[in-house]
Protein backbone atom coordinates (compact mmCIF):
# COMPACT_ATOMS: atom_id res chain seq x y z
CA UNK A 1 0.00 0.00 0.00
CA UNK A 2 1.14 3.53 -0.68
CA UNK A 3 -0.12 6.88 0.53
CA UNK A 4 -1.08 9.78 -1.65
CA UNK A 5 -1.71 13.23 -0.31
CA UNK A 6 -4.70 14.92 -1.91
CA UNK A 7 -4.48 18.65 -1.52
CA UNK A 8 -7.75 20.54 -1.71
CA UNK A 9 -7.31 24.25 -2.25
CA UNK A 10 -10.13 26.75 -1.94
CA UNK A 11 -8.71 29.88 -3.56
CA UNK A 12 -9.76 33.36 -2.52
CA UNK A 13 -11.98 34.74 -5.28
CA UNK A 14 -10.69 38.31 -4.92
CA UNK A 15 -7.11 37.05 -5.34
CA UNK A 16 -7.70 34.41 -8.03
CA UNK A 17 -9.54 36.62 -10.52
CA UNK A 18 -6.80 39.29 -10.92
CA UNK A 19 -4.15 36.54 -11.01
CA UNK A 20 -6.12 34.72 -13.72
CA UNK A 21 -6.41 37.86 -15.87
CA UNK A 22 -2.67 38.49 -15.44
CA UNK A 23 -1.89 34.90 -16.53
CA UNK A 24 -4.20 34.73 -19.55
CA UNK A 25 -7.29 33.06 -18.07
CA UNK A 26 -9.71 35.88 -18.84
CA UNK A 27 -13.50 36.06 -19.08
CA UNK A 28 -14.24 33.17 -16.74
CA UNK A 29 -16.28 33.01 -13.58
CA UNK A 30 -14.74 31.94 -10.29
CA UNK A 31 -16.30 28.47 -10.57
CA UNK A 32 -15.01 28.08 -14.14
CA UNK A 33 -11.52 29.12 -13.03
CA UNK A 34 -11.56 26.48 -10.28
CA UNK A 35 -12.57 23.81 -12.79
CA UNK A 36 -10.07 24.89 -15.45
CA UNK A 37 -7.23 22.40 -15.81
CA UNK A 38 -4.82 25.11 -17.00
CA UNK A 39 -5.43 27.17 -13.85
CA UNK A 40 -4.91 24.09 -11.68
CA UNK A 41 -1.62 23.27 -13.40
CA UNK A 42 -0.39 26.87 -13.14
CA UNK A 43 -1.13 26.99 -9.41
CA UNK A 44 0.51 23.58 -8.94
CA UNK A 45 3.62 24.89 -10.69
CA UNK A 46 3.71 27.89 -8.34
CA UNK A 47 3.52 25.55 -5.35
CA UNK A 48 6.26 23.32 -6.77
CA UNK A 49 8.50 26.34 -7.39
CA UNK A 50 7.96 27.43 -3.79
CA UNK A 51 8.92 23.93 -2.61
CA UNK A 52 12.12 23.95 -4.66
CA UNK A 53 13.03 27.43 -3.45
CA UNK A 54 12.65 26.26 0.15
CA UNK A 55 14.58 22.99 -0.34
CA UNK A 56 11.69 20.62 0.33
CA UNK A 57 12.49 16.94 -0.11
CA UNK A 58 10.73 14.92 -2.79
CA UNK A 59 8.22 13.34 -0.43
CA UNK A 60 7.40 16.78 1.04
CA UNK A 61 6.47 18.29 -2.32
CA UNK A 62 2.91 18.56 -3.52
CA UNK A 63 2.18 16.16 -6.38
CA UNK A 64 -1.40 17.02 -7.23
CA UNK A 65 -3.98 19.60 -6.23
CA UNK A 66 -7.72 20.01 -6.65
CA UNK A 67 -9.28 23.46 -6.75
CA UNK A 68 -12.61 23.63 -5.00
CA UNK A 69 -14.84 26.71 -5.31
CA UNK A 70 -16.89 25.98 -2.21
CA UNK A 71 -15.11 26.22 1.17
CA UNK A 72 -15.40 23.36 3.63
CA UNK A 73 -18.10 24.42 6.09
CA UNK A 74 -20.77 23.21 8.46
CA UNK A 75 -23.43 24.39 5.99
CA UNK A 76 -22.28 22.11 3.17
CA UNK A 77 -21.85 19.14 5.50
CA UNK A 78 -18.07 18.73 5.29
CA UNK A 79 -17.36 20.03 8.81
CA UNK A 80 -18.91 19.29 12.18
CA UNK A 81 -20.17 22.17 14.36
CA UNK A 82 -16.78 22.05 16.14
CA UNK A 83 -15.02 22.51 12.75
CA UNK A 84 -13.67 18.98 12.48
CA UNK A 85 -13.60 17.28 9.10
CA UNK A 86 -16.38 14.76 8.48
CA UNK A 87 -14.18 11.99 7.12
CA UNK A 88 -16.89 9.96 5.41
CA UNK A 89 -18.14 12.95 3.43
CA UNK A 90 -14.56 13.92 2.59
CA UNK A 91 -13.87 10.38 1.33
CA UNK A 92 -16.93 10.54 -0.92
CA UNK A 93 -15.68 13.85 -2.30
CA UNK A 94 -12.18 12.41 -2.72
CA UNK A 95 -13.45 9.34 -4.60
CA UNK A 96 -15.52 11.55 -6.91
CA UNK A 97 -12.48 13.69 -7.70
CA UNK A 98 -10.20 10.67 -8.13
CA UNK A 99 -12.34 9.44 -11.00
CA UNK A 100 -12.23 12.89 -12.59
CA UNK A 101 -8.46 13.22 -12.20
CA UNK A 102 -6.85 13.01 -15.65
CA UNK A 103 -3.17 13.24 -14.68
CA UNK A 104 -2.90 9.97 -12.75
CA UNK A 105 -5.01 6.88 -12.56
CA UNK A 106 -4.52 5.80 -8.98
CA UNK A 107 -5.37 2.17 -8.32
CA UNK A 108 -5.44 1.20 -4.70
CA UNK A 109 -7.52 -0.73 -2.24
CA UNK A 110 -7.36 1.69 0.64
CA UNK A 111 -7.65 5.45 0.75
CA UNK A 112 -6.09 7.49 3.50
CA UNK A 113 -6.92 11.17 3.80
CA UNK A 114 -4.33 13.64 4.97
CA UNK A 115 -5.88 16.98 5.63
CA UNK A 116 -5.18 20.35 7.11
CA UNK A 117 -7.79 22.93 7.97
CA UNK A 118 -6.83 26.53 8.42
CA UNK A 119 -9.07 28.23 10.94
Amino acid sequence: MFFVSFNFIVPDEETLKPWAVKNGFENKSFVELCKDDGVRKAILNLIKEFGKANDLKGFENVKSIFLEHEPFSVDNGLLTPTFKLKRHEAKVMLIRITYINKEKKLKRKKIRILYFIKS
